[in-house]
């Protein structure tokens, strides 16, 4: 064999026998076969994605609380204190623990809404209605119901009723109708007026009825300070006086004139010079007045046919004085009889 031949036969036999102890049969049966992977069959790893990690938030950083004072609450106002005891903080702070000045927290108010201001009441004037007299220097043509509703007073006259208004009533409930130079209180120049409840002061005349104002009525109304008569009736037929009142009322309390058929009842007269002045009228019918301490006659009539009934005339200059035939219907009461005739006709119980 050539040399040549012989090394390649060495390495032959080297290869076999490097085969059989790396990669070829195992010479010791009880030991597996190792067989490599086909160089196909491995797939590379994939390259890792990449994922953010977030930054964690640090928590918050409390301010550390001031450690307190070894002396906080000794009253002293040591190093590093702001408050004690005895010794407070500044208004709007409040001393806490430690002794430090801590703001007060106020929570301020949410603010209230502003009402808007009531409108101003102004009322509207009342209308004064038809038949009610506010003033005086009334005149009245129509029949109606009328009232006074205040205190009145008038330069010269104060209430007119004209013709037309006959069948009224006046009521002044109780109000004064004043005067400081006026003649007439208040003229009736109308038949069948009433005139009722009025305080009729300083006129020289209260009520003035006319010879028109046949039928008329004066009732509960008080005169005081007239200068000549409270009451005239002038010519009028079938007057009614009732239950008035009359103190120093001049001259007269009730003044007649003329006329007849007149009711004057209830009356009382004080203070004036006469009483019940009744000239030259006939069949008047005088009940119940009341008579006294005036400076003249208490009842004075001139005429006849009237009658006189439960009349207290007394403490008068002179009670009764009567010059015709006059009718006695009893109950009278008197002081001083004047005239004769009077003791004819008359039989008065002393005062």
């Amino acid at each position: 064999m050539s040399p040549k031949c012989a090394w390649m036969a060495v390495f032959a036999l080297a290869a076999l026998f490097a085969f059989g102890c790396i990669g070829g049969s195992n010479s010791n049966p009880g030991l597996p076969t190792a067989t490599p992977s086909p160089e196909a069959s491995v797939t590379p790893a994939p390259t890792p994605i990449h994922i953010a990690t977030p930054t964690p938030t640090p928590p918050p950083v409390q301010a550390a609380t001031p450690r307190p004072s070894p002396f906080c609450g000794d009253e002293v106002l040591d190093p590093g204190e702001q408050c004690e005891r005895g010794k407070e903080c500044p208004e709007g702070f409040y001393c806490e623990i430690g002794c430090r000045c801590t703001l007060l927290f106020i929570p301020t108010p949410a603010p209230r809404p502003t009402a808007a201001p009531a409108p101003l009441y102004t009322p509207s004037p009342t209308p004064t209605p038809g038949n009610v007299i506010a003033s005086c220097g009334a005149e009245i043509y129509t029949m109606g119901d009328y009232v006074v509703d205040r205190d009145v007073s008038a330069i010269d006259y104060c209430i007119r009723f004209r013709d037309g208004s006959g069948s009224s009533t006046l009521d002044c409930g109780g109000h004064m109708i004043g005067t400081s130079a006026g003649l007439n209180g208040i003229i009736i120049d109308a038949p069948r007026v009433a005139v009722r409840n009025c305080r009729v002061s300083a006129f020289r005349v209260g009520i003035s009825i006319s010879s028109a104002g046949w039928g008329s009525v004066a009732e509960n109304n008080t005169f005081t300070g007239t200068w000549f008569s409270g009451l005239n009736i002038i010519g009028a037929q079938n007057v009614k006086a009732l239950n008035n009142s009359m103190n120093r009322t001049g001259e007269y309390g009730v003044y007649v004139v003329g006329g007849e058929g007149h009711e004057i009842s209830g009356n009382s007269v004080t203070g004036s010079r006469n009483g019940i002045f009744i000239v030259n009228s006939i069949n008047n019918a005088v009940y119940g007045n009341k008579l006294t301490m005036n400076t003249g006659y208490g009842i004075h009539v001139t005429g006849s046919g009237s009658a006189f009934a439960n009349n207290t005339v007394c403490l008068n200059v002179e009670d009764f004085y009567c010059e015709g035939l006059e009718t006695d219907l009893g109950g009278n009461v008197c002081g001083v009889l004047g005239h004769q005739t009077c003791f004819e006709t008359l039989n008065c119980t002393p005062c």
